[in-house]
């Protein structure tokens, strides 16, 4: 062969290997310069220095689909953080959907959509979600729903913050050396959503692997710095993603040769992904520690000890996610134990007795009948062994979506199953359950509904001329049996809404007896109740409630309005302590819903902190966050920890420090002297969302009194505690006749009443109970109307009369029908006043601070306050307490406590500002802290001191024991103390001066002599 011949065939078959070799494509485009932007010519010429074929492209070429094939381009790499091209968003789509790659630096990717005009790159502005490109935005709910194009990378709520260093993260697929920048970030962490979008049922499609990960200044994560992600399924099957957004600083420069080799290496991986993540170690674990958990003076028992319980909620994809497994249930209840948290409530539990396993939630009660899965016993056992071993005790919701409206074979179905469980869990005592997640009961006319309302009428009517006697015009021809489920005409003085309205009571009743009666023939021991929803609309959460071991309300909204909610549920009367089932950062979960770049922090501190000492001070035991953490699979912002890396919010160290606070506390009931009555024939009528809403309402005025107080049912009087003295019974109008008569006898043995608007209906809502007013020593009255009635704003006078030893204080208009916050004035104020009653008291007398003390089982009491308000100051307060007067301040929304006994010794103090006892100062600080004694003795005198913060500043607290004092800043990990910081502190006099930055906000703090080898220990 010629060589001449030879050399060209050589040069032809090299150039066509050149042309078939894929190429690395970096965009370069004059997007108006940032900081963090990358230079495309140093990516161009390290990633060339690596022999990578590599090439600059513009917008335009990204444009072009036969330029930007994935046999042709591996990988795009994109510098310009939020900026990209909108005119490439459909191509570029369709690239990463065919197993196409990018690698994006310096910024929230894809969220700044740029389009030319006039020679200059501006925002292109869209609310079409089919637009968007970054998973900033989408479709807002509960969780946030996506177009399966949207590509959801960072998250606008979890910016970067206190970070000290970079380094690669230990569980990194890639083999970058031993380095680390001391590197103050600022921009987003490189997390993303790896899979589907529903929170029970999440399909995961990717595997996230964190390449470089920031520390703060303790060495604790603060966020991954530089991601990859691997599409094994989904609508980007095949592709991989590499991301970050740091926006402060270019880390991919020759300034930073480590990220640039971390950069080249993300590359080679992407090729060939196949390396297997690093395994991740198990948490040490403590020994076993079942603690025994009992329910009894309306409080939890652990081991014996009355103890203020915190926790939190997890959905039911614990059973369907292929990433949750024994090795994460351990590294989660593991991380519970140490942040304090000894509940976990599980949700969506039923399901998966049917097709829960492939994702279908649909299932009905005749599903519970059979005995459950084997999948979901060994699972389910799993769980409850692991949450036992580190000492957290586990909430089994027994049915989800499913009705209350069941016949007697459907509810024989559930009987069945609770049967099943507890009996199945009878030697585990640290398993507790919950019914059904908030049931709905709103009976429309199916065949069942019509059935279970005419055997209400039945029972409670006997006959056809006894319902048309009591329904009056709104009878209409029907006969029992045949009588349309419908409550009528929304009028005041309609009685079948009544009816229609206690056969919804009655439904629940039913209902839970069913279920409580297979709870217990399984385990005469288990504990059982019932999740409901903050509304009062959609199940009664108070009259059928009876057979419940202890009460459970949820509450989803702004912090403000959670204590009227959560209190009407006290049934302490008769030992059901209340609790909380579910709250959560509401302002935190609707930023990141709408998509906003806002720091919720102060707010879902102030919102974890409130409803834990509203907790308290309202006399419940138990609160659980919705929920444990953020969900890889899905935005549903609820959780303690971020998606992925798992790093604690910052509230979730605040939830930890109260938690750790509260521990010691021994909270005992104490049966009040005060009650207010649920006046409940009359919300039971036509107009009860008017009527409960008055009662919220009618709770606010009773925080402004600063009394401590029980709730009770009006048909509940019965099991009234001799400790009564004193009854508000707002706006009764139409009581059972044994009830009035109860209520008569009560202020004739020395009781003080109030009452309002009116008491001459029967419970059919006609006005034939006049002479009840005589009966109370009162002028007969024309019976009105009550939502015909104008109220005055302006303060009225209680017409006041003697009845045998006791005293009824009339208030003639229906005064909680009204705006009450709008009122001049506090009726209930004014009754307490007239009748000698005093609360506890404060100055100022600030009606938005709740004020509330509970004794303890040694003899101490704990007074708690939460100033409701959203002023922009501190305000300075004064409380009379048993031991002497107590000075603090507070912000607005910020809680305080104090721990006391008759002594006036302090053992545990919260608060900010000026803190002093009978004018002599305790502590003196610009921070807000959770202080407590740690050796019994109290904190003037004591050697181990313990702080808790929620908001950094300088402190000084005066203490006399303390000689050569020292702090240590530290937390608990895998069960031991671990101490990140120590440092000797100044003292002058009896004055101790500490410094509380930043970082050592988020610790535990001790305050103990130099040669003490105290630390804190977990519960």
């Amino acid at each position: 062969m010629n060589r001449t011949y030879l050399l060209q065939a050589l040069l032809c078959l090299c150039a066509v290997s050149l042309s078939a070799q894929s190429e690395i494509a970096i965009l370069q485009e004059d997007f108006p310069p940032r900081e963090s932007y990358a230079d495309p010519l140093e990516l161009n010429n390290f990633l060339a220095s690596k022999h990578a074929a590599v090439r600059l492209i513009s917008s335009e070429e990204l444009s072009r689909e036969e330029f930007l094939q994935p046999e042709k381009i591996e990988a795009v790499i994109l510098p310009y953080g939020a900026c990209f091209p909108f005119e490439a968003r459909d191509v570029f789509v369709h690239y990463l959907k065919r197993g196409g790659s990018f690698v994006s630096m310096g910024g929230y990717a894809f969220d700044d959509l740029m389009k030319k005009e006039n020679g200059s790159w501006v925002k292109f502005e869209t609310d079409d979600l089919n637009l968007l490109l970054s998973g900033r935005r989408g479709q807002p709910g509960d969780w946030v729903r996506f177009q399966p194009e949207q590509i959801v990378i960072f998250d606008p709520t979890y910016p970067f913050k206190r970070v000290e260093t970079i380094s690669p993260d230990p569980q990194s697929p890639l083999s970058v050396g031993d380095w680390s920048y001391t590197m103050p970030l600022e921009g987003f962490a490189a997390t993303a959503m790896s899979g589907g979008v529903s929170p029970v049922f999440p399909d995961a499609y990717a595997d996230w692997h964190p390449l470089v990960t920031s520390y703060d200044r303790f060495g604790r994560p603060r966020g991954s710095v530089f991601s990859v992600m691997v599409h094994h399924d989904g609508p980007y099957q095949g592709s991989k993603w590499a991301f970050s957004g740091a926006t402060n600083v270019n880390l991919f420069s020759k300034s930073h040769p480590e990220m640039m080799e971390a950069l080249w290496q993300t590359i080679q991986f992407m090729q060939n992904p196949e390396r297997k993540k690093p395994a991740v170690p198990s948490p040490s674990l403590p020994s076993a520690t079942y603690s025994k958990i009992t329910f009894s003076n309306n409080y939890f028992q652990v081991n014996g000890e009355p103890t203020i319980l915190f926790g939190c909620n997890q959905t039911g994809m614990v059973w369907y996610s292929p990433r949750e497994n024994a090795e994460t249930w351990e590294r989660d209840f593991s991380r519970m134990r140490v942040y304090g948290m000894r509940v976990l409530r599980i949700l969506h539990f039923s399901p998966f007795a049917a097709r829960g396993y492939e994702g279908r939630a649909g299932h009905s009660a005749m599903d519970l009948a059979k005995r459950p899965p084997a999948k979901l016993i060994e699972q389910t056992d799993q769980l409850v062994q692991i949450a036992g071993k580190f000492g957290v005790a586990l909430i089994l919701t027994l049915h989800d979506w499913l009705d209350v409206e069941l016949s007697d074979e459907e509810l024989e179905a559930q009987r069945t199953w609770c049967r099943f469980w507890t009996n199945h869990y009878k030697e585990s005592p640290h398993v507790f359950f919950d019914i059904q997640n908030e049931p709905s009961v709103l009976p429309g006319e199916s065949s069942i509904n019509r059935t279970l309302w005419n055997r209400f009428l039945q029972e409670t009517y006997r006959t056809d001329s006894a319902v048309k006697e009591a329904w009056g015009k709104y009878a209409a021809d029907e006969t029992l049996g045949s009588i349309p489920c419908q409550a009528g005409a929304e009028e005041w003085d309609n009685p079948r809404a009544f009816d229609y309205n206690r056969f919804r009571v009655w439904l629940v009743e039913r209902w839970i007896n069913a279920n409580m009666e297979g709870i217990k023939s399984g385990n005469p021991e288990a504990i059982g109740t019932v999740g409901f929803l903050q509304s009062e609309w959609q199940a009664d959460k108070f009259l059928p409630t009876g057979r419940l071991d202890f009460s459970n309300t949820h509450y989803h909204g702004p912090f403000d309005r959670f204590s009227p909610i959560f209190k009407l549920t006290d049934r302490r009367f008769r030992g059901q302590g209340l609790s909380v089932g579910e709250f959560g950062g509401w302002d935190a979960h609707e930023a990141r819903k709408k998509g906003l770049f806002q720091d919720e922090v102060r707010s879902s501190i102030h919102h974890f902190l409130a409803v834990g000492h509203e907790t308290l001070g309202l006399g419940g035991g138990m609160a659980l966050n919705w929920d444990l953490k953020d969900l890889d699979d899905c935005v549903f912002p609820w959780g303690l920890t971020y998606a992925q890396d798992a790093v604690p919010k910052d509230w979730f160290y605040a939830y930890r420090n109260m938690s750790y606070f509260f521990r010691s506390f021994r909270p005992c009931y104490e049966a009040p002297d005060v009650f207010f009555v649920l006046p409940d024939n009359h919300r039971l009528g036509a107009k009860i969302h008017v009527i409960h809403r008055a009662m919220r309402a009618a709770m606010d005025q009773m925080f402004s009194c600063h009394v401590n107080f029980g709730v009770i049912n009006e048909k509940d009087l019965f099991e009234l505690p001799q400790s009564a003295k004193h009854l508000l019974w707002p706006i009764p109008y139409c009581p059972d006749d044994d009830v009035f008569e109860f209520t008569v006898n009560f202020v004739k043995e020395g009781g003080n009443l109030y009452f309002s608007g009116g008491i001459g209906f029967d419970a059919a809502i006609k006005p034939t109970r006049i002479k009840r007013y005589a009966q109370l020593g009162l002028k007969e009255q024309e019976p009105k109307d009550p939502f015909q009635i104008d109220i005055p704003k302006e303060k009225q006078d209680f017409i006041v009369s003697k009845v045998g030893k006791g005293s009824v204080y009339f208030l003639p208009a229906p005064i909680e029908l009204a705006e009450m916050k709008d009122l001049s004035w506090n009726p209930y104020k004014e009754f307490f006043h007239q009748a000698g009653y005093a609360g506890i008291e404060a100055q100022p007398d600030d009606p938005l601070l709740h004020l509330f003390s509970i004794p303890e089982t040694n003899g101490r009491r704990i007074y708690t306050l939460y100033r409701n308000d959203r002023a922009s100051e501190p305000a300075d307060y004064e409380i009379q307490t048993i031991g002497g007067r107590i000075a603090l301040s507070l912000g607005p929304w910020e809680t305080g406590l104090v721990e006391i006994d008759e002594q006036g010794r302090i053992f545990s103090i919260e608060g900010t500002g000026s803190i002093q006892q009978n004018q002599e100062p305790l502590v003196e600080t610009d921070a807000h802290l959770m202080i407590q004694s740690a050796d019994g003795r109290p904190i003037g005198q004591s050697q181990r001191i313990c702080l808790f913060p929620t908001r950094g500043g300088m402190c000084s607290i005066w203490n006399e024991a303390l000689k050569d004092p020292q702090l240590i800043a530290g937390e608990i990990v895998n069960g031991e103390w671990k101490t990140h910081e120590a440092l000797n502190l100044k003292k002058d006099d009896k004055r101790l001066h500490l410094n509380i930055d930043e970082d050592r906000t988020y610790c535990m703090l001790i305050i103990k002599e130099k040669s003490d080898e105290f630390t804190l220990s977990e519960f």
